[in-house]
């Protein structure tokens, strides 16, 4: 018996307790095995239009979700941002496809593409 069991020992709702912690404990496996929805594909584009077309397309034919940046330097970013894997799944968040334009601000895509294949032999 574990002391909050015991706390609760003489009470009338002892049942009722463990039941509701159960029930958490249940959900909480249901949502471990069950992967989450993280975006396959990442489209980088400067131009807002050619990421909107490419989306409906990815959206409409395909029924497949994506994430967006507007330059090289967001898309580093976001990569970084999944290389660890899915605290509430387990499962690996790195992208499958990355959509890059070669021309854009801050950073273009040559050197975006360059440091992104670093970023992942390194790991």
């Amino acid at each position: 018996i574990t002391n909050y069991q015991a706390v609760y020992a003489q009470s009338e709702h002892l049942v009722n307790f463990e039941s509701a912690r159960l029930l958490v404990v249940e959900d909480m496996i249901v949502a471990l095995n069950e992967p989450c929805s993280h975006p396959d594909i990442l489209i980088v584009d400067d131009n807002v239009f050619n990421i909107i077309a490419l989306e409906l397309i990815l959206k409409e034919k395909f029924k497949i979700k994506n994430d967006k940046a507007l330059n090289g330097q967001l898309a580093i970013d976001k990569v970084i941002e999944r290389m660890s894997p899915c605290q509430s799944c387990g499962y690996s968040r790195s992208y499958k496809l990355i959509v890059m334009d070669c021309n854009m601000p801050i950073v273009d895509g040559l050197e975006a593409t360059t440091a992104i294949l670093n970023l992942c032999s390194a790991n």
